[in-house]
């Protein structure tokens, strides 16, 4: 649960509802909550799902929309770039040889946890974005870097790591 978007969420409910000066009793009743879900939500404590949000709304007599934070505006013409585009780059852009290339050992490390968060996280295509397209360019770097006999370890457990994440290798 997102700690924040939680109490944002309470606290403007627990103030419309005081401006209302209505009851949490009442509140709660006619959302088809117990009042004391609705302190947990007005603490922060619980997020509520979306249907017991417009039950709130309905109940304060306000858009679902006056519950929850403004939205983050982004620059005009700004794009966001799927996950899928930034592993694609780094699978099919060259990369440049100034950068000085990653340790063998790092890359392994790098590799393995990349393996237990995609094996243990509920949020693990979230927690993975920003790591897998620098992972990928990283071991890239390395494989150029070293003869091809030096190379073998890392290669394999790139390789492992593809597959296992379903990118063709």
């Amino acid at each position: 649960m997102d700690d924040g978007l939680a109490h944002e969420v309470g606290n403007r409910v627990r103030q419309i509802r005081l401006a209302n000066r209505q009851t949490r009793e009442v509140v709660a009743g006619l959302s088809g909550i117990t009042a004391d879900y609705l302190y947990q939500i007005e603490r922060g404590r619980k997020l509520p799902t979306l249907p017991v949000l417009l039950g709130l709304a309905r109940s304060l007599r306000r858009a679902a929309s006056d519950l929850l934070p403004s939205a983050t505006v982004r620059p005009r013409g700004f794009v966001a770039r799927p996950v899928s585009t930034e592993i694609h780059r780094a699978l099919t852009v060259p990369i440049s040889g100034s950068d000085e290339p990653v340790s063998g050992l790092e890359i392994g490390r790098r590799i393995r946890e990349a393996w237990r968060t995609w094996q243990g996280s509920p949020s693990r295509y979230t927690d993975l974005t920003g790591t897998l397209p620098g992972l990928i360019a990283d071991t890239e770097r390395f494989l150029r870097a070293r003869p091809a006999d030096a190379n073998v370890y890392a290669a394999r457990q790139g390789a492992e790591l593809a597959e296992q994440l379903g990118i063709p290798v």
